[in-house]
């Protein structure tokens, strides 16, 4: 194997790793778990799809069997592979990876360091946080090492882009994760934990005294819904803490 595919292929494990190993150091249960439960949804999500559908290595077919250490296909033993090897075609592990554990990363240092949660442009509030920048810019590099080793197509990591985002910064997806493990809520400080979006489209609107949006008509948010998920306490707040 060349230089480039050991890098492409160590740097989202090792990513990951060294994020489970700073969640641990800082204490950070929360995004412990939800850094290996995101992995297994999307890693399962992942399997079943290349079980059901079968598509040709970008490697070609020799050097595919050189990668795996084998002479002909009856040859090949089943090995997991959290990224993939050269017949994971789907949507690619390496770029999936390399976004898990920089996202979730991000999120331990701006629990332990709030200042670095900051947006790249100051005082736009449209502008994306910088752990978004970071993580669009490690991703790239991964996607750039994968181009010049022909390690996928061009579509599966997009696609990978794509899951990724669709699944970090979906909040009922974090509020079902946080719920599959059973042990978790007892080590996660009291309010840090997880809300639907239409719990949190209800904060939202009591901390910036709101009247009900036209949206909500169809939606009936009773105070048993509210009465567990403690209220942000923003005495006038801003643009800036309403974001």
């Amino acid at each position: 194997a060349s230089m480039i595919t050991k890098v492409a292929d160590a740097a989202p494990g090792l990513l990951v790793v060294f994020t489970a190993l700073c969640c641990l150091g800082t204490k950070n249960l929360l995004v412990w778990n939800r850094l290996f439960l995101t992995q297994s949804f999307v890693i399962t999500m992942n399997l079943i799809a290349e079980q059901s559908t079968t598509m040709p290595s970008s490697y070609g077919y020799a050097r595919c069997k050189r990668y795996l250490g084998i002479s002909k296909p009856e040859d090949d033993h089943f090995a997991f592979n959290p990224t993939g090897s050269c017949v994971a075609m789907i949507w690619s592990g390496h770029v999936f990876h390399v976004m898990l554990g920089s996202y979730m990363l991000g999120l331990v240092v701006e629990a332990q360091w709030p200042h670095f949660r900051r947006r790249l442009c100051r005082n736009c509030l449209t502008a994306p946080l910088l752990k978004a920048g970071i993580v669009t810019t490690l991703a790239l590099c991964e996607m750039t090492l994968l181009v010049l080793d022909k390690g996928h197509y061009t579509v599966d990591m997009f696609l990978a882009i794509l899951i990724s985002l669709l699944t970090f910064t979906n909040p009922n997806i974090e509020f079902v994760i946080f719920h599959m493990n059973p042990f978790i809520s007892g080590f996660v400080p009291e309010g840090s934990e997880p809300m639907r979006t239409d719990i949190l489209k209800e904060l939202l609107r009591l901390a910036t005294h709101k009247p009900p949006y036209d949206s909500y008509a169809g939606t009936e948010l009773s105070t048993n819904m509210l009465e567990n998920h403690p209220q942000p306490r923003l005495e006038n707040p801003g643009p800036a803490e309403v974001c």
